[in-house]
């Protein structure tokens, strides 16, 4: 298996598309649009290779705030009859080494409650959970009208 960051190809962008949706069920951007939000120096993703079937990913974002400098693991993925191969954990290592060569302070990630394999995930690379925290979203559509 191999880990590479996303390179902007076509190509890398339609693998990311088939993972995403495969994974997850959805998927709001076309190829052109994933290169576009991923020339954006501070989103990185890096895809996980099993010869040139792609079968992982991990989202990351870098935040600098006034309280820490970070990076937020958004998502992790792997393909349903690859899970239990340690591939989440290789993706998670290969965060953890972009997150130290830009120089932050922490490194996080939000998973859903009911995720049970990113959760374990999360805590065989020693994650912490935190609580009590609520997750608020309000839903902007692109041209800016609040739904």
């Amino acid at each position: 298996m191999r880990i590479l960051p996303f390179d902007k190809s076509l190509k890398m962008a339609e693998d990311l598309i088939k993972l995403e949706s495969g994974i997850f069920g959805d998927g709001n951007y076309n190829s052109e649009e994933i290169i576009e939000v991923l020339s954006d120096e501070n989103n990185k993703v890096f895809l996980a290779y099993d010869g040139v079937i792609p079968v992982g990913f991990v989202s990351t974002m870098k935040v600098n705030t006034i309280q820490y400098r970070g990076i937020w693991i958004d998502l992790l993925g792997v393909v349903e009859e690859r899970r239990g191969e340690g591939i989440g954990d290789s993706l998670v290592k290969v965060a953890f080494e972009y997150a130290g060569s830009v120089g932050v302070d922490m490194i996080s990630a939000l998973v859903r409650e009911t995720n049970t394999p990113s959760r374990r995930t999360m805590i065989s690379n020693k994650f912490s959970e935190t609580t009590p925290f609520r997750l608020y979203l309000h839903d902007i559509t692109k041209n800016g009208e609040v739904r």
